[in-house]
């Protein structure tokens, strides 16, 4: 019996987002009681944008989210609800769930739609019908000494 099963995505592998006639689901274990699950952002955008390129995109700035990245993220959250199920509810529980991000703005957006992809609110949760009937906020940790490493100031071995 299998008590963890630790799951990594990344919502680059083609798996996630092709259309292929060949692909096979990947199912859990029936006794899995943990799944551990990480990714980094979604597509985005360079960080530095030609001036003169006649292109009209990067609206969003550089380094930041695209519309293709939020629909990648969208896709994982559905596909992360298809292959755990029932082991996490359908509406957030604090209890059941801890999600972190880096304080990279492309991160925090990345996670909130993955999250909006992962839970579709019903019942109690379900709190604005008329606006937001697919969508309901959950927390998230900012933890960057954990997850950028790099990002943080005054340590001298991160850059090494």
């Amino acid at each position: 019996m299998r008590l963890l099963e630790f799951a990594v995505l990344w919502n680059s592998v083609v798996l996630i987002t092709s259309k292929t006639k060949n692909r096979q689901p990947i199912t859990r274990d029936p006794h899995t009681k943990l799944v551990l699950w990480g990714t980094r952002h979604g597509n985005r955008n360079p960080e530095r944008i030609l001036v003169m390129n006649p292109a009209r995109w990067g609206f969003e700035g550089s380094t930041e989210l695209t519309s293709f990245g939020k629909r990648q993220a969208l896709g994982l959250g559905r596909e992360l609800r298809r292959f755990i199920g029932d082991l996490v509810d359908g509406n957030y529980l604090p209890k059941q769930a801890k999600y972190y991000s880096s304080s990279a703005n492309r991160c925090q957006m990345t996670l909130q739609v993955v999250l909006a992809g992962f839970y579709n609110p019903t019942s109690w949760a379900d709190w604005e019908k008329s606006q937001f009937d697919f969508w309901s906020p959950v927390p998230y940790t900012i933890d960057d000494p954990l997850l950028r490493m790099y990002s943080v100031k005054d340590c001298p071995v991160s850059d090494q």
